[in-house]
């Protein structure tokens, strides 16, 4: 099991844990999402303008933090 599959795994637990309506909960949504798209790049079913697309956003998200 690699990190984002731990990640996400501990994601969904934590989840188990939160009410639906707590902003907590849905943060954790959007990082099991992320985790998930790193997953798929690491694993390479993202391949060709996808995989370079999914690289390009998350360089400019991370200038925008």
């Amino acid at each position: 099991m690699n990190r984002y599959e731990k990640s996400i795994s501990i994601l969904y637990s934590a989840m188990n844990l939160l009410h639906q309506h707590c902003p907590e909960f849905a943060e954790a949504l959007v990082e099991v999402a992320k985790n998930r798209r790193y997953l798929a790049v690491n694993k390479k079913h993202l391949r060709g303008q996808w995989r370079q697309d999914a690289i390009l956003v998350e360089e400019i998200n991370l200038k925008l933090i």
